[in-house]
């Protein structure tokens, strides 16, 4: 998946044909783990894609693989 661009797997038709950026890794996090800099904590035990939206990889962000539909 790394290397895929990476889209909304739930919402609407809209929602879905939005890019969200380009894969450019994948993590494992813990259930109560960081998974942002503004103190978001990972809700379960997950597979997370790390996704860079074109601003950098200092500026990537995380979404779990569920909810991401890799193209």
């Amino acid at each position: 998946m790394v290397g895929k661009d990476a889209y909304n797997a739930y919402g609407t038709k809209v929602m879905k044909s939005v890019k969200l950026g380009k894969i450019i890794g994948v993590c494992w996090r813990t259930k109560g783990s960081l998974i942002s800099k503004d103190g978001r904590v990972s809700p379960r035990n997950a597979f997370y894609y790390i996704i860079d939206d074109g601003w950098g990889p200092e500026k990537a962000f995380l979404r779990q693989c569920r909810e991401i539909k890799a193209r």
